[in-house]
């Protein structure tokens, strides 16, 4: 064999070496990951999880609270009930008029004062 044949034969082993070092190790680590390090994780998100459900449904409970405590009278409900009705009434009038071409130069619905 010559010295040529023996370089080109130790670069083959080492870099096969290599490659199977590489491969052991990525193994390793796999079964590391999905072992021991995946179940910890899983856990730690199943607690995280529980913790947040119950400071949202918490936040939520207050929010309905005071929303409700702060509810105004039945007599401005109405009053906004009916302007939001007034108002909406008025902007489908308007775009249902644009769509089908209908009155030209008339006075526009809703909007108006009480």
């Amino acid at each position: 064999m010559s010295t040529a044949q023996l370089v080109l034969f130790m670069l083959g082993t080492a870099l096969l070496a290599g490659l199977a070092a590489a491969a052991f190790s990525l193994l390793a680590v796999r079964w590391l990951i999905e072992r021991q390090i995946r179940p910890e994780f899983e856990k730690l998100l199943d607690e995280t999880a529980d913790e947040l459900t119950s400071r949202i449904e918490q936040g939520v409970r207050k929010g309905v609270r005071d929303a409700v405590t702060e509810l105004p009278s039945a007599e401005v409900l109405g009053s906004t009930a009916r302007t939001a009705a007034r108002t909406g009434a008025g902007l489908v009038g308007g775009g249902l008029d644009i769509l089908l071409g209908g009155r030209r130069g008339g006075k526009p619905q809703g909007g108006g004062g009480d």
